[in-house]
């Protein structure tokens, strides 16, 4: 089973996978998974090859290429023993079953950043004038290796399928193992990629009051969220956050939780979560996630008078995306501690 738990961005994802962390039998992932979604990945990949134009499935895969080995596959790479490049490369090549040596104007020199776009193209302007005193052809001088896919997309989603199986292998998991991965899935469109888990799927989406999230992103921790916007603009935040909340779906597979819910509403919470999770037994409840500490993580405006327009303002256009505080304190069973805001458990050491 794969159980996979994704946020909208300073959501509380990780509250969420560190109480799954306490239960028997569940093994995580200590790494984010975002394969699927992110920029140049998979969904993009079965996108463009099920379109079947040919320009887009070219590009689409020379993007996918030019990303294998980049930066934000180095703690995958790591946890797989330095293997996870290796089965990239070999999917790949299985994926792109017919390849030359050619060029496009889509070619992926349009994703450089300007001042390595200006090196590249004075470079090229250099070679042009080098290249015929070596007697060579400047017209098939700067050809490189192309790619494109002829299979179907039943085809596509059997490797896919394979290629995630295999990385999860060589990291040591077993089929008929659970595993508890992070960020897998888009929140907005939380089923897209589900077809290619061999294993039954449970994706917790995790939500929060936007107040807080303004408050987050803005001024607590502006530095680590600069995905979203964080320059105190509170109308381009409201504007960014209806966005990405997309209609939610109605399927078995995808639980809408609420981050405050863990803390104001923890017995019940975690009930719920069993309830998904019947095989398996939550018996190390307070070992990684602690509310009593994840409490000066709410409410956080009331920190924070100076903001109060800016508070208003979401109250004003987002009122169906706040939480209900009102009685909640009175579920509270724990002895509060009081702390500065922070990210996640691990801040709490």
């Amino acid at each position: 089973m794969i159980i996979a738990v994704t946020g909208y961005g300073s959501t509380g994802a990780s509250a969420y996978v560190d109480v799954l962390r306490e239960f028997v039998g569940i093994n995580h992932i200590n790494e984010e998974f975002p394969i699927l979604h992110y920029g140049d990945g998979l969904l993009n990949l079965r996108q463009a090859i099920g379109y079947g134009n040919r320009l887009q499935i070219q590009t689409a895969l020379l993007r996918f290429k030019n990303n294998i080995g980049s930066k934000r596959d180095t703690g995958l790479n790591k946890l797989t023993q330095n293997k996870y490049l290796e089965l990239t490369e070999k999917y790949f090549n299985a994926i792109a079953n017919v390849q030359w040596r050619g060029s496009c104007v889509d070619d992926p020199v349009d994703l450089l950043p300007w001042y390595k776009k200006e090196k590249y193209k004075l470079s090229r302007e250099i070679y042009k004038l080098i290249l015929p005193l070596l007697g060579k052809n400047k017209k098939t001088a700067f050809l490189q290796q192309r790619y494109f896919s002829t299979l179907p997309l039943q085809k596509f989603d059997a490797l896919t399928k394979e290629y995630l199986q295999n990385i999860f292998m060589v990291m040591g998991f077993q089929q008929s193992e659970t595993v508890l991965l992070e960020q897998v899935f888009n929140p907005c469109q939380p089923l897209a990629g589900m077809e290619f888990f061999e294993n039954d799927v449970l994706s917790l989406v995790v939500d929060r009051d936007p107040r807080d999230v303004y408050l987050l992103t803005n001024v607590i921790f502006p530095e680590l969220n600069k995905y979203m916007p964080c320059d105190k603009n509170v109308k381009n935040f409201v504007t960014y956050y209806e966005a990405v909340h997309k209609d939610k779906v109605n399927d078995s597979r995808v639980k809408y939780v609420q981050y405050e819910d863990l803390i104001y509403n923890y017995d019940t919470t975690v009930q719920k979560i069993c309830g998904w999770l019947p095989s398996f037994s939550h018996l190390n409840k307070g070992k990684y996630f602690k509310p009593e500490y994840s409490y000066n993580n709410t409410q956080l405006w009331k920190k924070y008078p100076q903001y109060s327009e800016d508070i208003q303002y979401i109250e004003k256009e987002l009122p169906e995306m706040l939480y209900d505080f009102d009685g909640k304190e009175n579920n509270i069973t724990f002895q509060r501690i009081e702390t500065q805001p922070f990210e996640n458990q691990e801040d709490i050491k």
